[in-house]
């Protein structure tokens, strides 16, 4: 392979073959790395995607379970319940009832096994709620919230936890507040969140059960003993990961509540970013595609610039090979100062070392084979007069007949020479005019570029301002979400002064149950109004998040728009090159014009000199008849001295057909 490579191809094909493989074979690797950075990137994006959706549940449901938290607390908190006052303490779980619709039941068990419940329900006969085991878990926890596990409700079939704790009563006895809490709102808001186009979000208990899920099927499963993928989530707590389940690729984002343990889970498939993936590969392959079309097309030009020359060279040489000493080497080949100009000029000096040495040679040689005609012919001559006085006469005249017959032939053969100078000079007419077309045509396109660059110019200015204006915005987003945070505060101490408010209603009784009701709108505004704070935070950080990356698209468009200033910089320096070029051969072409056109007026009094010979040959012809036998009697005394000058004339006729191969 190497052999055929190296032996059986033209040097221009080899140039040709190695540039496209040096120029291609980077771009496939590059498009291979570019490929798989872009499947990591969205992947990436696509996982950091999934687990920023997961935080937002937590933060969700942290709330959520905060406000139940919160309402327990004030409970436990109650000096009516404290002192365990019954009429008062029902009606302070009615009002912690009826303030959140997703409270179920509101109750107080006592270490007296009394239990105290809103809204009141039949309980079994001898129900102890010391033994039941929210009791135990907040008394074990004593003064601190409790959140039970999950578990469905045997009457409503709905996902309940019980938020539960323990405090003291007046007397010193323990006693636990709880409630009943139904998840359908966290459901709801979970199952309504889409991740991609098919992708979904989950809720998991810390030990893998599934609590909340788009598929009711695959409530109460535990994920983690039945799957590798639950069992990761289960160990890691936040974090994401790639896995496979019903029989499709999928990437999951997922996080901890640090207030409940339960686990949010935010899963897309791999089919709803496959589509942007192939995309970009697409947009790669094209690329690739259009590298390989140049790369051709560069390969062709620089393989024929550098192997031409030599090609050229060679046919020289060949020539030179063949004995034909009488071309030159193009000026524009001994001109160049690399390896291919020190080639022509070694193939200069040869020819021009040889070619004086051909010339002495041939002219001796003619010189020799002229004489030697001569002599030969005066032999002849002498020795035929003897013979036959006519017959000498009839040679004589039949030789000029021919000569006439030569200046004939030239004369034609000026006329063809005549035809291609026409055309010759006609074809550097042409010549002339695209020359003056071109410089035309490149003055023109320098213009315009100079009109682009100033265009160029001041789409950068603008990008500078665009991205001075995207700080600015990007300061004030900032400034905006410091509001909120005092806003947010403001609110959250609100919902305190209600609370406190509510608690001093409470204890006035009926008399302040007006104002009670009052304090409780006011609370349920400031917490509408933190959680509105916490969505515009929200919504400001993706403003901040998107104005960055519009800042960084806004540098990476202006940086390539000084590359494209660069560009049309160095084509303008090319357009001048061509100017320069046109400027320098314009002139060679008119003198070069002018010249053709003397030859032309020349050939014209060459052609009526040859006309004139050919006269005067026939006159000639036509006088040699009348010459009669003035050399008879030399035949005897020339017959040897004709035989020594035959010998002599075929010697040189053998070296002038040497000679003859060379021509200078």
């Amino acid at each position: 392979m190497k052999t055929k490579f190296s032996t059986n191809m033209m040097l221009k094909q080899k140039l040709i073959v190695i540039f496209i493989l040096l120029s291609i074979l980077p771009a496939i690797l590059t498009t291979g790395l570019s490929l798989y950075q872009s499947k990591s990137l969205v992947e990436y994006e696509v996982s950091s995607l999934a687990r920023q959706i997961a935080k937002e549940k937590v933060a969700y449901i942290d709330s959520f379970i905060e406000k139940v938290s919160a309402e327990v607390d004030s409970i436990s908190k109650n000096p009516d319940v404290i002192s365990r006052d019954t009429a008062k303490t029902m009606e302070v779980l009615r009002n912690v009832k009826e303030s959140d619709s997703n409270t179920l039941f509101v109750y107080i068990g006592n270490a007296d096994k009394e239990i105290f419940i809103y809204p009141k329900t039949e309980l079994p006969q001898g129900y102890d709620p010391t033994a039941r085991p929210w009791y135990k878990k907040a008394e074990e926890s004593f003064g601190n919230i409790v959140i039970t596990e999950p578990y469905q409700d045997a009457g409503t079939g709905k996902m309940v936890i019980t938020v539960a704790k323990a405090f003291k009563l007046a007397d010193g006895k323990t006693a636990v507040a709880a409630a009943d809490v139904s998840l359908d709102q966290i459901q709801s808001n979970i199952t309504r969140t889409k991740v991609g186009e098919k992708g979904y979000a989950a809720l998991l208990t810390e030990n893998g059960t599934i609590i909340v899920h788009p598929t009711k099927e695959m409530i109460l499963t535990n994920i983690a003993e039945k799957y590798d993928f639950g069992k990761t989530i289960v160990n890691n707590k936040s974090g994401s990961l790639k896995y496979r389940f019903g029989g499709e690729d999928k990437i999951a984002g997922f996080e901890q509540s640090k207030l409940t343990g339960w686990i949010a889970i935010a899963t897309m498939p791999q089919s709803d970013y496959a589509t942007k993936l192939n995309k970009s590969i697409v947009y790669t392959l094209v690329i690739l595609a259009i590298i390989s079309v140049l790369a051709v097309i560069i390969g062709l030009f620089l393989a024929g610039n550098i192997a031409n020359p030599i090609l050229l060279g060679v046919s020289y040489l060949e020539t030179l090979a063949n004995g034909d000493f009488t071309g030159n080497v193009a000026e524009q080949f001994l001109s160049r100062h690399d390896e291919i100009g020190r080639l022509a000029e070694a193939i200069n000096k040869l020819q021009a070392n040889i070619r004086p040495l051909l010339s002495e040679l041939k002219t001796s040689v003619e010189t020799l084979t002229k004489n030697s005609e001569a002599l030969s012919a005066v032999s002849q001559e002498i020795a035929a007069s003897s013979n036959d006085v006519a017959k000498a006469i009839q040679e004589v005249a039949s030789g000029a007949s021919n000569q006439a017959q030569d200046l004939q032939e030239i004369v034609s053969l000026i006329g063809n020479i005549t035809t291609s100078l026409e055309k010759v000079y006609n074809e550097l007419g042409h010549v002339k005019e695209n020359s003056e077309e071109t410089s035309r045509l490149a003055n023109t396109g320098k213009k315009e570029l100079d009109d682009l660059i100033s265009s160029i110019s001041g789409v950068r200015e603008a990008f500078e301002v665009v991205v001075e204006k995207l700080g600015t915005l990007k300061g004030s987003v900032g400034q905006v979400g410091e509001i909120l945070e005092i806003i947010k505060g403001i609110a959250e101490q609100t919902n305190l002064l209600a609370l406190n408010a509510a608690i001093e209603a409470a204890r006035a009784g009926d008399a302040g149950r007006g104002f009670a009701v009052v304090a409780d709108e006011i609370r349920k505004l400031a917490e509408q109004t933190r959680v509105s704070s916490e969505k515009i935070s929200a919504l400001l950080n993706d403003i901040t998040s998107e104005t960055d990356e519009v800042v960084k698209t806004s540098e990476e468009v202006s940086a390539q728009v000084n590359n494209q200033l660069e560009n049309v910089e160095n084509t303008i320096k090319a357009f001048d090159n061509i100017l320069e070029s046109v400027a320098a051969i314009a002139p060679m072409i008119k003198a070069t014009y002018t010249e053709v056109d003397n030859t032309v007026k020349a050939k014209d009094i060459v052609l009526e000199r040859v006309e004139n010979i050919s006269a005067v040959s026939e006159e000639t012809s036509a006088s040699a008849e009348e010459i009669s036998a003035s050399a008879e009697e030399l035949a005897a005394s020339t017959q040897e001295i004709a035989a020594n000058a035959q010998q002599v004339l075929e010697v040189a006729k053998r070296i002038e057909k040497q000679v003859e191969q060379f021509k200078v």
